[in-house]
């Protein structure tokens, strides 16, 4: 009996050990967010040329002062274009202007700051339902000046993309398009309709 009761122990260890080591190494990772972008740019730190690679997770696109803003979390990895040293980026709050999307510049905004909720979006949903669908959304973004514990860095130029499936009747592949379209003929209130449909991006892309 004492030798059943032991062999019982052992087969309840033996299977509890992989699912304890799994809840373990499962527990600091967090699910992959759809708003998580790789991200690369350039510019400066402490004076020298430097290179940075890492994820960029906006959070949210706004206007301010006729201006628009990805809002997020960046972290990654600078590298000095010299001597090659790598140096973490924490995760940092920033909040970036956008310079120009899909090679375009930015038309110009309300002066005021709000989100572009407050605009007419009536062209947005126009270009929308007229848009083919497209796979891909390029973003220049910055200057970004950032102190890193006395490491003063300066991003001149950094740069994402968004993807999307294709295809006929896509949501993501025809808010992607949309964007473009606006930007192809700017109007009165297209910066706030760039804005509501890159936030609505976002949203498809959370799930």
């Amino acid at each position: 009996m004492a030798r059943f009761v032991t062999f019982i122990a052992l087969i309840a260890t033996a299977l509890a050990l992989p699912l304890s080591t799994y809840a373990q190494a499962a527990a600091p990772a967090q699910a992959a967010s759809g708003t998580s972008f790789p991200i690369t740019g350039e510019g400066t730190a402490n004076g020298h040329p430097t290179q940075f690679a890492g994820t960029f997770n906006i959070q949210h696109f706004h206007i301010t002062g006729g201006k628009l803003f990805a809002q997020g979390v960046l972290s990654g990895t600078l590298t000095d274009s010299t001597s090659k040293v790598e140096t973490d980026v924490p995760e940092t709050p920033v909040d970036i202007p956008v310079i120009s999307i899909n090679g375009k510049t930015l038309p110009s905004g309300p002066s005021r700051g709000n989100d572009g909720e407050d605009e007419d979006t009536g062209e947005a949903e126009m270009v929308m339902a007229q848009a083919p669908s497209c796979d891909i959304l390029n973003l220049v973004l910055g200057p970004l000046h950032l102190d890193l514990l006395g490491l003063v860095v300066d991003l001149n130029r950094l740069v994402l993309n968004i993807t999307g499936q294709t295809g006929a009747g896509n949501l993501l592949g025809n808010l992607l398009c949309a964007v473009t379209g606006l930007l192809d003929s700017p109007g009165q209130g297209a910066l706030a309709g760039i804005t509501n449909l890159l936030n609505r991006i976002l949203a498809v892309l959370g799930g």
